[in-house]
């Protein structure tokens, strides 16, 4: 993400950059959402300013979607990113069906694999935030019993930010 921003605006000095990034102009920018998520509607009802990105907006996986988040943010600069990636290849529901066969574990961490992208999309969304300063936000979304959190692009995020179970009943 920042090589990105380095080459687009390659005139930024770093107090330009320090600069653009501490005015907001949103409060919430939503990742990994669908096109009705609550988080998003509750926030307009309150009159805040949000944003969504989904999969309508751009495909996180390939390097043309990630451009497009990242222009985004560059727009909005929002003061809270939440983002909820897809839990399955960590879910307990998945290291159960691992201990049925040798090609069941091997396709899922296959497709750990293939999802680790979006760990490193959130690690940078988190930095992004974390050089902003106290005032901005990064909210990572997972149920209960993700191994998403054990993996090592996560380390960064669980090691500064606080962690909040919620009961859902």
């Amino acid at each position: 993400m920042w090589d990105y921003f380095q080459k687009k605006f390659p005139h930024y000095t770093l107090d330009d950059m320090k600069q653009h990034w501490q005015q907001s102009r949103s409060h919430v920018l939503e990742v990994y959402c669908s096109e009705h998520s609550q988080l998003t509607r509750q926030g307009e009802t309150l009159g805040m300013v949000t944003f969504r990105f989904g999969l309508r907006h751009g495909d996180l996986a390939t390097f043309f979607g990630r451009c497009r988040l990242y222009d985004l943010i560059w727009q909005i600069r929002p003061r809270h990113i939440w983002v909820s990636p897809k839990c399955g290849p960590w879910s307990n529901w998945n290291r159960l069906k691992a201990m049925k066969s040798m090609k069941c574990a091997q396709q899922i961490d296959q497709d750990r694999r293939a999802e680790s992208v979006h760990l490193k999309i959130c690690d940078a969304l988190f930095r992004l935030q974390d050089w902003r300063g106290d005032d901005f936000h990064f909210h990572l979304e997972q149920p209960a019993g993700s191994e998403l959190i054990f993996q090592h692009d996560m380390d960064n995020i669980v090691r500064h930010t606080l962690r909040v179970t919620c009961d859902m009943c």
